[in-house]
């Protein structure tokens, strides 16, 4: 093994030890004592829409709940900031009251019996701030007084508490009630994405805050294992990519949302070329929140995206956008009703109409229902068709079948007598007129029920259907990869457990590529936060090499495509330097790829040393890295909070310089840091002095 030697070159800019923002929505997280494992689904919600997130809590320790939550690995979290130094909250849009965990005993206590968190939660109302309690974190919305008069669901042992603040009792297990600017939600697993999506339509109501400076990023390209590169970039404001499609004559074209130039997200499109560089970009400004989901090729160079926004109805709507080759619009269609609807996917058929499927509130039987429209090039509906029960279904990916039919995946749910909320994947066949021909239900076998979420699905090779998704572990993990293999009428032949071992992962879609399967989503591990996951699997269910992309910093993997040459295409987001999410693409070479296991599990060799230590204005490394590829360089303050990420690239005997705020850019305070590197599936850490 040989020695990479580079030398960083630290020009720093001794303005204040404060960093400018970027246009961005942010929240205001107040975390209790004893909180609950739902906190990292509701986090990862918030993440996936871009959200800037501050965690405050009473103490610099905060504990999860000893009785659940610390079983499944949920660890001690640090917060960002002490409740007591908030002497404001009109620096945030909205403020969400974690739960803590009614296990343990007098939940968000810490909370309940300090005046200044209720202070701070009764003049967030006041202010017009998005003010949202999630299960029993509704107790200390009625302890700041602020739901007297308001429908309200919250967790049901603390009912009395809720009318004797003045607010009428919804029911338990209800999806989340709006109220103006208060939000109240329950059963944070399995209503997790419509507790999140609530903020989004409060927040729709309430005026914008003034702009934010802006500041710039950038980020190199990854070619590490089969990686040919890694795009990461977008406007000065957070960006995310949700969706991706390969360019026949070479290059993609990338789908997603932005906040240039607004707290509220726009939809994005971006084109690159074959090298992973930005060739344009287009963000079509509306008013409103803004978010595709899903784009497919309409057959004559251009593309029809679909997601979900503010539209005419006085809520939000599924959105038909039809763009050109150079990404302009040429029209753009709303569908639904007063409710919440969404689409999640749309597929082109072999005789050129397309469905979009999701779900609505607006219409159907009960909370929210499959959701299907039907339309043609032009965008002209030919039917739309809702499926449900008085309990709530969710629409995923639709595909055509070979016989030209019409499948879509999804999960539907159930609340069982006593117990928490159970969700079941589902599979549903329909004609193309609309008409159901059969549909399927998947349970966790044995008396543990647990949630079962279908997202991905694709018809393989054989005539056969590959779902994947999620489901939670009871009482061992809080979710893992799941991957149900069914014949062509449903019926279930096998599934797959598919985690790292940790405590949250989850698939979100997946090709077939000669045989095999590739599927992407999110693993998350203590101590490590979220990062973008990838998986190959053989055709028995085996899964033969994974990929993690991320150190500590968020990062998401959201849809997997199959480029004209067979490489594959991956969109998500990543968290960049300058503490604001990027586009996220990945070119992968299919075929040449090597099992690569997780940084804290790879007993690769992987150490480095710096010089000087105290460091100034430059700071030289030398260290003993596996192979040549792109690595991550992270700084940390003492007590682990992030400072700034990002890519350099490793390469034996070859010194770097680089410019401080290229590295990272918030580094402007002298003091103690803990310096990362993660090259090659290793990671290492050393202690580092900054001093002017």
């Amino acid at each position: 093994m040989k020695t990479n030697v580079f030398i960083i070159t630290l020009m720093l800019i001794f303005v204040s030890c404060r960093s400018t923002m970027a246009d961005d929505f942010r929240v205001l997280i107040l975390l209790p004592n004893k909180y609950g494992a739902n906190y990292y689904l509701d986090r990862a919600n918030f993440e996936n829409y871009g959200w800037r997130i501050t965690v405050a809590g009473t103490n610099q320790n905060i504990y999860p709940c000893p009785a659940y939550a610390s079983q499944l690995g949920c660890q001690v979290v640090h917060p960002d900031t002490l409740t007591s130094q908030i002497g404001s909250v009109t620096s945030w849009d909205a403020v969400a009251v974690m739960s803590g965990s009614h296990y343990a005993g007098n939940p968000c206590g810490n909370f309940l019996s300090n005046q200044h968190v209720l202070e701070l939660v009764h003049n967030a109302a006041d202010t017009g701030l998005v003010v949202a309690g999630f299960c029993t974190g509704v107790r200390v919305l009625a302890a700041a007084d602020v739901i007297n008069g308001l429908q309200v669901t919250g967790n049901p042992e603390y009912q009395q508490e809720y009318v004797a603040a003045g607010a009428i009792w919804a029911g338990k297990n209800k999806p989340p009630q709006i109220q103006g600017n208060i939000i109240t939600c329950s059963a944070g697993d399995f209503f997790n994405i419509q507790n999140c999506a609530a903020i989004l339509q409060a927040s729709a109501t309430f005026s914008d805050h003034p702009g934010r400076n802006n500041i710039r990023r950038l980020m190199a390209d990854n070619t590490k294992s089969a990686v040919l590169w890694i795009h990461g970039g977008g406007s000065p404001a957070p960006d995310g990519a949700t969706t991706v499609e390969s360019i026949p004559s070479g290059g993609s074209v990338i789908a997603g949302y932005t906040y240039s130039g607004t707290n509220r997200a726009d939809l994005l499109l971006m084109k690159l070329n074959d090298g992973g560089e930005v060739v344009s970009t287009r963000q079509l400004e509306e008013p409103g929140w803004q978010f595709a989901t899903d784009m497919v090729p309409d057959g004559a160079g251009g593309y029809m995206l679909t997601g979900y926004g503010e539209g005419p109805w006085g809520s939000f709507d599924v959105i038909l956008v039809k763009i050109n080759s150079n990404l302009d619009t040429v029209w753009k269609r709303h569908f639904g009703g007063t409710g919440f609807d969404a689409a999640t996917s749309i597929c082109r058929f072999s005789d050129g109409s397309y469905v979009i499927s999701g779900y609505t509130e607006s219409f159907g039987a009960g909370q929210d229902d499959f959701y299907l429209i039907r339309v043609d090039n032009m965008g002209d509906t030919l039917w739309t068709k809702t499926i449900g029960t008085v309990n709530s279904e969710m629409g995923f990916e639709v595909i055509e079948t070979t016989d030209h039919h019409i499948v879509m995946t999804g999960n539907s749910g159930t609340f069982p007598a006593s117990g928490p909320g159970n969700r079941n994947a589902r599979l549903i066949k329909l004609t193309m007129d609309g008409d159901i021909i059969w549909q399927r239900s998947y349970d966790t076998p044995g008396p543990e029920k647990s949630q079962e979420w279908g997202a991905g699905l694709i018809q393989t090779s054989d005539g056969v259907f590959l779902i994947a998704g999620h489901h939670d572990i009871t009482g061992d993990e809080l979710k893992n990869g799941l991957l149900l293999k069914c014949d062509g009428s449903g019926n279930e032949l096998w599934r797959k457990s598919i985690g790292e071992g940790t405590f949250y992962d989850g698939l979100e879609s997946v090709v077939e590529s000669d045989g095999r399967f590739h599927a992407c989503g999110m693993t998350s591990s203590p101590g490590l936060g979220n990062e973008g996951y990838f998986v190959t699997i053989q055709p028995d269910g085996t899964v033969t090499e994974t990929e993690i992309f991320g150190a500590v910093h968020p990062q998401f993997l959201h849809k997997i495509k199959k480029s004209d040459n067979g490489d594959l295409i991956m969109a998500g987001q990543t968290w960049s330097a300058d503490s604001a999410y990027n586009t996220f693409v990945i070119k992968y070479h299919d075929g040449a790829t090597s099992s690569v296991s997780h940084p804290e599990k790879r007993s690769l060799p992987c150490s480095f040393s710096l010089k000087p230590n105290p460091f100034s204005e430059t700071l030289t490394i030398s260290g003993d890295f596996p192979g040549q590829s792109a690595g991550i360089i992270s700084l940390f303050d003492s007590g682990g909070k992030i400072i700034g990420t990002s890519w350099v690239h490793f390469s034996n005997n070859t010194d770097y310089s680089h410019r401080t705020n290229e590295l990272f850019p918030a580094l402007v305070c002298p003091g103690v840091y803990i310096l990362e590197i993660s090259v090659n599936g290793c990671l290492a850490r050393e202690k580092v002095v900054y001093s002017w």
